[in-house]
């Protein structure tokens, strides 16, 4: 079965505690929980999946967020073959 063609954001996280509260704070703009992609990282992990028109208010609500580290990139699926970019990403300070 082929995949379809779609572009969204996905945040990234070092643990799954965090995947799972940022989904939470994130409520609003619908989150849906997911496996992180195999591109991102071979290890088992959750990651946060938005659709694009949320980005700026997912990026506001993110940086005032307790949550140290997190990655954000815009994943784009076409024909099939899916690029990756990332967007933004947050470190501890």
């Amino acid at each position: 079965m082929a995949k379809r063609d779609e572009t969204y954001l996905l945040y990234t996280f070092n643990s799954p505690h965090s995947a799972i509260k940022t989904q939470k704070i994130l409520n609003d703009l619908k989150p849906k929980l997911i496996p992180v992609l195999r591109e991102l990282s071979e290890s088992c992990g959750m990651a946060v999946k938005i659709i694009p028109e949320y980005l700026e208010d997912s990026i506001k609500i993110m940086d005032k967020s307790n949550i140290a580290k997190w990655a954000l990139y815009k994943v784009t699926v076409l024909n099939g073959k899916t690029v990756i970019e990332k967007v933004q990403s947050k470190e501890d300070v």
